[in-house]
């Protein structure tokens, strides 16, 4: 390679390649409670689903437990709703633990306060009978 050919390799403007940067995809969230809840609404809306990937139909739609899944059978798309088995059993385990917990806490709390109650109850009434004319 001569340096003639260098140069004009070195005077070509260069070109960089453009990377194209997407907003995030932030939607509304839709609950479900149940899988039925969320047929019905599929079947009033089915034209919202329609070219949206799974990983967008499940950042969207929120059933507890279950994911969407789009399979194809005999060359035709179709939603399913998968088991969900991200959720452990040990953490729901846990969240009940936990409000059992809270709540044998409170039942002592309000215990505790029935308590004062009935002492302040009791010395109101001591203080009662040592003002009252009829001592």
């Amino acid at each position: 390679m001569s340096l003639k050919n260098s140069k004009q390799f070195q005077q070509q403007p260069k070109i960089l390649k453009q990377i194209e940067i997407f907003a995030p995809w932030k939607p509304d969230i839709v609950k479900f409670e149940t899988p039925e809840e969320f047929n019905l609404y599929w079947n009033k809306n089915s034209e919202e689903f329609e070219g949206l990937s799974t990983y967008k139909l499940n950042l969207k739609y929120k059933i507890p437990g279950f994911k969407i899944s789009i399979k194809t059978i005999n060359n035709e798309k179709k939603l399913t709703l998968i088991k969900d088995y991200s959720i452990k059993e040990n953490e729901n385990e846990n969240e009940n633990e936990k409000t059992n917990t809270n709540k044998n806490e409170l039942n002592l709390r309000i215990l505790a306060l029935e308590k004062q109650m009935k002492d302040i109850t009791e010395a109101i009434i001591q203080i009662e009978k040592f003002l009252s004319p009829e001592n």
